[in-house]
C-alpha cells in the first residue's frame, strides 16, 4: 500500500503504469528492494486486502489519524467543504449504475463524496458510492463519520452559541435532515438553494424596496434576507439571497437571466450581514479545484479493478497521496502562500535527474550541478525530519 502511495504521488495514474518505475533506484532503496513489485501483483494485493467495507475503513481511519494531528495545530475556526463528483466507468464494475452523469449521459458511474477541511487543504473522509446515488443520498451518516474527524476542542461550544466549525455546500445538500444535523451539532452553515418553482416564487414575488445594494469586486450587487419554511423542512430558516445584472462580469450566470438579474439564494444558520455570507459561500468554489487536481494529476477517476471495495481502497489511497502531496508543500516546501498543484511538486521536486550512490552502509543522492534548487534541499530534509 506504500508503494501505491508513492506511485500515485508520482503520478502514475494506472497501477499497469508502475511497470515504468519498476527499477527506479531510489524507490528501490526506500523499501529496501532489488526491484518493484510486478504491477500484476499490485493489482492482486489490492483485491486481495481489501474485499469488506471494515477493510477499505480503516485506510479511512489512516487518512483521519493524519490529518486530525494537523487540524489540532489549527487555531480559529475550521471550514468544512463538502462535494460529490462523478467517474464515468467503461467496463463491467461491480457498484457502477446509470444516474446523474452530465459527461457521458447513459453511461454507468461511481459518484464519490468527499469532505475537506478549507485553510489546510487536507481530504477528512471520503467514500465511493454506486452512480445511481445523488450528492443528499444518507448523507447524515457521512456527516456523523466527518465530524469524528474533527479535534474535540472544536466541537465544544458554549450554551446558544456555534462550535469552532463552519460549513459550505452546493446546491442539493439543504435537505432537513441535512440541516437539522448541522443545527444539532452547532456547525454554522451556508448552504446554496437549488432554485425550484418555489424558490423562484419566493425571489420574484419580492417588493423591490427590500433589496438593498452594495458593490464588490465583481460590480454591484443587491441582497435582502427573510426568515422562509420549505415544505420538507420542519422550521423557518434564514435565506440570504443575492442578485446582480446582466452586465456584471461573473464566471457563472443563466442562459436566460430573469427580469434582467441572475439570481442566487442561500439558506444559512449565521446572523452575518449578507454580503458576509455571500463573500464566504464565494470561495467554495476552491473544492473544484481540490476535485479536479485529484483527478488530473493523482487519477481518481481511473478505476484499477472489476470490484467495488478494492476500488473503493485505491480511492482513498489515491487521496492519502494528495494529502502526502499537501502536507509537503506547506510543512516541507514552504509554500504556503499559494500551494502548487501535485503536477507543478512532481515536475518542481521529484521528477529531477540524480544518481544514487553508496557510500559505506550509506546512500547519497546526488543531484545535478544545475539544478536550481540544490541549494534548498538541506533545509528540506531538516524540515522533514522535524515533521
Amino acid at each position: 500500500m506504500r508503494l501505491l502511495i508513492d506511485g500515485y504521488a508520482l503520478g502514475m495514474k494506472r497501477i499497469w503504469h508502475f511497470s515504468e518505475i519498476r527499477q527506479d533506484a531510489l524507490l528501490c532503496a526506500k523499501h529496501s528492494l532489488e526491484s518493484l513489485p510486478d504491477q500484476s501483483l499490485l493489482r492482486k494485493d489490492l483485491t486481495k486486502h481489501f474485499q469488506t467495507e471494515q477493510q477499505v475503513n480503516r485506510l479511512r481511519q489512516i487518512k483521519a489519524c493524519q490529518a486530525r494531528g494537523f487540524l489540532k495545530r489549527m487555531g480559529g475556526p475550521l471550514v468544512l467543504e463538502f462535494d460529490s463528483t462523478v467517474e464515468t466507468v467503461y467496463g463491467s464494475q461491480q457498484g457502477a449504475e446509470v444516474g446523474y452523469n452530465p459527461q457521458k449521459r447513459g453511461r454507468p458511474s461511481y459518484h464519490p463524496q468527499l469532505c475537506r477541511e478549507r485553510r489546510t487543504g487536507l481530504s477528512l473522509w471520503s467514500q465511493l458510492r454506486p452512480g445511481n446515488t445523488i450528492s443528499s443520498t444518507v448523507f447524515d451518516s457521512f456527516l456523523e463519520e466527518s465530524w469524528q474527524v474533527v479535534p474535540k476542542r472544536f466541537q465544544k461550544r458554549r450554551r446558544g452559541s456555534l462550535c469552532q466549525v463552519l460549513s459550505r455546500m452546493d446546491s442539493g445538500y439543504e435537505g432537513q435532515d441535512a440541516l437539522r444535523w448541522l443545527e444539532e451539532h452547532g456547525v454554522g452553515y451556508v448552504v446554496k438553494m437549488c432554485m425550484r418553482r418555489e424558490v423562484w416564487s419566493l425571489v420574484l414575488g419580492l417588493a423591490p424596496g427590500v433589496w438593498r445594494s452594495e458593490r464588490t469586486e465583481s460590480g454591484p450587487v443587491e441582497l435582502c434576507s427573510i426568515p422562509w419554511q420549505r415544505d420538507c423542512w420542519s422550521r423557518s430558516r434564514r435565506l440570504v439571497m443575492v442578485r446582480w445584472g446582466q452586465e456584471t462580469d461573473r464566471a457563472q450566470s443563466a442562459l436566460f437571466d430573469a427580469l434582467g438579474y441572475t439570481y442566487a439564494v442561500f439558506v444559512t444558520n449565521l446572523d452575518w450581514d449578507e454580503q458576509d455570507v455571500y463573500r464566504f459561500y464565494d470561495k467554495r468554489a476552491d473544492i473544484e479545484n481540490h476535485i479536479q487536481e485529484a483527478k488530473a494529476d493523482l487519477g481518481i477517476g481511473h478505476i484499477p479493478t472489476e470490484a467495488f471495495q478494492p476500488n473503493a481502497a485505491d480511492l482513498e489511497l489515491r487521496l492519502l497521496a494528495l494529502n502526502q502531496r499537501v502536507l509537503l508543500s506547506r510543512y516541507v516546501l514552504g509554500q504556503t502562500e499559494s500551494r502548487p498543484r501535485a503536477s507543478t511538486i512532481r515536475r518542481k521536486w521529484l521528477l529531477i535527474p540524480g544518481k544514487l550512490v553508496s557510500d559505506g552502509r550509506r546512500c547519497i543522492l546526488k543531484l545535478a550541478d544545475w539544478h536550481p534548487l540544490q541549494h534548498l534541499w538541506p533545509l528540506y530534509r531538516i524540515e522533514a525530519a522535524l515533521l
